[in-house]
C-alpha cells in the first residue's frame, strides 16, 4: 500500500465521518503544442501539459462542522466555547509541479535560394523520459505522482518522532530523577579514564569508550541537571502552579535533513529530434535529485492538579515531582540492561514515559500532531551541441546546447496522536555515536 493510500484508509477514531481525497490541476496548469510553428515535414503534434497538480486526503469530524458553523453564523460567543476543542485530523497533500521549457528553433534552407524548406520551433526536452511526463496523451485525466513517496517519511515513522515529541515537552516529566539515580549506584561509580588502557593495552579501548558513554558522561550530565534544577527550583515550581487549570500548548522542531545525487543517464539526444541527424549530436545526460525534509511537533495539555493545601505537604509534592523521587515504569525501563540498545530501534523508550507521565499529576493530552514536509526536486539535463540552422548542401557547423527541466514534489503530512500517544516507531538508522559504542562493545568482547 502506497503512503497516500494509507491515509485514504486510515481512522482515527469513531470521532471521523469520512476521508476525503481530491485531486486537482491548479490554476497554474496551461497544455500547450509540442510545436508553436512548423513548416515543411518536421511535423509533432503532441500535447504537453505544464504547471502544478495537487492530491489531498484530509478527514472532516464534528469539532471542525461546528467551527465551520461558528465562523458561518459570526457567534463570538460561541467561538469562545468552541476555541477550547481540537479541530485538527489526519492530513496528506502531495503537489506536483513541472516548470516550463523553453523554445527552440531548428531549420534547414537550400544553399541556392535561401528559402526555408523546413522548420520547427517547439519545446525541447533534455531526455525523452522528462518529456513523456508532459505528453497529455500519457497524463489523461489523472494527476502526476511525481517522486511519490520516494524521500517521504511513512506515517509509522511520524508517529515515532511523534512519541519523540510528547516526551521531550509533557510539563509533568521532571527535569532530573533522582529514583533512577538511586537505582543505578547499584552498578557502582564509573572506573577512572584510563584505566582500562592502563591493564589491558590496547584491548582495553573498547572497555575504555564503554566507561566513558555509560558511565562518565550520564554521571557528568546527572550532576549538570541537578546543579540547574537546583539553581531553578522556584521557577520550576511557580511555572506548573501558573499552568494548573490551563491550556499548555509546546512546540519543537524535530529535525530536518537534506540529501542530494548525480545519476548519470549516458550520452543521448534530446527529444524530439526532428530532423535527425542535420540538427541533434550526443551529449551528456544527468538526473539530479534533491531532497529536503522538515520535521515538527505541536502540542497542548490540560493541566488539572489536585488541590493540596498550603504547607509542609505542598513542599513534599513540589520536591517529590520536580526530583523525580517517586519510581515510574519509565524508571524501571531505563534500569533494565540493554534497554538503551532496543531503545535505538524502536522508541519504547518514549513511549514507556508518555505513559507513565499522561494522567500523572492532573496532565492530560488535548492535542498533539506531526508534520512533515518532504520536498523533491528532480532536474534532468542535456549538455551538447545541436545545429539550429542547416545549409542544404553547404557547409554546417555546430551550437553548444544545455538544456534543463525541472519536477518539484512536496509531501505534507499530518498526523495526530490518541489520548495515549502515537504509539512505536522503528528506526534502523545508527549515529556515528551509536555505532561507535557497538563498534567498542565488539572491541571489549575480543
Amino acid at each position: 500500500m502506497t503512503l497516500l493510500n494509507s491515509y485514504t484508509h486510515y481512522s482515527t477514531g469513531s470521532i471521523v465521518r469520512s476521508a476525503r481525497k481530491r485531486s486537482r490541476w491548479k490554476d497554474d496548469a496551461v497544455d500547450l503544442p509540442s510545436a508553436e510553428r512548423v513548416i515543411g515535414g518536421y511535423t509533432d503534434n503532441a500535447k504537453l501539459r505544464f504547471g502544478t497538480s495537487q492530491t489531498t486526503v484530509d478527514y472532516l469530524n464534528d469539532y471542525w462542522v461546528a467551527k465551520r458553523l461558528d465562523r458561518r453564523l459570526k457567534l463570538k460567543g460561541l467561538e469562545k466555547f468552541t476555541s477550547r476543542f481540537d479541530y485538527g485530523s489526519n492530513f496528506y497533500s502531495r503537489s506536483v509541479k513541472r516548470d516550463l521549457v523553453p523554445l527552440l528553433t531548428v531549420e534547414r534552407r537550400n544553399i541556392t535560394t535561401g528559402a526555408t524548406l523546413d522548420l520547427w520551433r517547439g519545446r525541447v526536452f533534455p531526455h525523452v523520459d522528462a518529456r513523456n511526463m508532459c505528453l497529455t496523451s500519457n497524463l489523461g485525466t489523472n494527476v502526476p505522482v511525481g517522486a511519490g513517496d520516494d524521500g517521504v517519511p511513512d506515517m509509522l515513522t511520524l508517529r515515532g518522532l511523534g512519541s519523540h515529541g510528547i516526551a521531550e515537552t509533557l510539563p509533568s516529566v521532571p527535569p532530573v530523577s533522582i529514583a533512577q539515580s538511586l537505582g543505578e549506584l547499584k552498578e557502582g561509580l564509573p572506573k577512572l579514564i584510563g584505566k582500562g588502557l592502563l591493564h589491558n593495552g590496547p584491548k582495553g579501548s573498547g572497555d575504555e569508550f564503554l566507561n566513558y558513554s555509560f558511565g562518565i558522561r550520564p554521571l557528568i550530565k546527572d550532576l549538570q541537571g541537578y546543579v540547574k534544577t537546583s539553581r531553578n527550583y522556584d521557577e520550576f515550581v511557580k511555572q506548573y502552579n501558573r499552568d494548573n487549570g490551563r491550556l499548555v500548548r509546546r512546540a519543537r522542531q524535530l529535525g530536518s535533513t537534506s540529501d542530494s545525487t548525480v545519476t548519470h543517464l549516458g550520452n543521448g539526444l534530446p527529444s524530439p529530434t526532428l530532423g535527425g541527424a542535420r540538427h541533434w549530436f550526443s551529449g551528456s545526460q544527468e538526473l539530479i535529485t534533491n531532497y529536503e525534509t522538515k520535521v515538527w511537533f505541536v502540542a497542548s495539555y490540560r493541566v488539572m492538579m489536585p488541590p493540596i493545601s498550603e504547607g509542609f505537604w505542598r513542599e513534599l509534592h513540589d520536591f517529590t515531582r520536580t526530583f523525580g523521587l517517586v519510581p515510574t515504569a519509565d524508571t524501571a525501563w531505563n534500569l533494565f540492561p540493554w534497554t538503551w540498545l532496543l531503545d535505538w530501534v524502536i522508541n519504547f523508550d518514549d513511549v514507556i514515559t508518555n505513559l507513565s507521565y499522561l494522567g500523572r499529576s492532573g496532565v492530560n493530552l488535548h492535542y498533539a500532531y506531526v508534520m512533515c514536509e518532504s520536498k523533491v526536486h528532480k532536474t534532468w539535463t542535456y549538455t551538447g551541441e545541436y545545429n539550429p540552422l542547416y545549409i542544404a548542401g553547404g557547409s554546417n557547423g555546430r551550437t553548444p546546447l544545455s538544456l534543463s527541466f525541472k519536477e518539484s514534489t512536496v509531501t505534507k503530512q499530518r498526523v495526530g496522536a490518541s489520548p495515549f500517544g502515537f504509539g512505536v516507531g522503528l528506526d534502523f538508522s545508527f549515529t556515528p555515536n551509536q555505532l561507535a559504542i557497538l563498534s567498542a562493545l565488539g572491541l571489549s568482547r575480543i
